[in-house]
């Protein structure tokens, strides 16, 4: 059973290089794409441009390219996962 809610971990997250270099708009960014990775049945989430930028209305594709590419892990030989 997956659980309710994902762990955050404080300590990583007020240590990481990377969400140090980040934006706040892109910090909001990583967040809401945790969110949706968690919800999504496989644990993953789409790098199509056009789905992106409508589950995050408002957000720049350059702040979402940003993120996917510094902090997820993509399947480059998946050509639906691929930017």
């Amino acid at each position: 059973m997956k659980l309710p809610y994902f762990p955050f971990y404080v300590m990583d997250w007020s240590t990481s290089g990377k969400i140090a270099l980040m934006t706040d708009a892109q910090k909001g960014i990583y967040v809401s794409l945790l969110v949706k990775q968690w919800l999504d049945p496989s644990c993953s989430i789409t790098t199509n441009k056009e789905i992106l930028q409508k589950l995050l209305p408002g957000s720049r594709w350059k702040n979402i390219e940003h993120v996917i590419k510094n902090c997820f892990d993509i399947d480059e030989h998946d050509p639906a996962k691929a930017p």
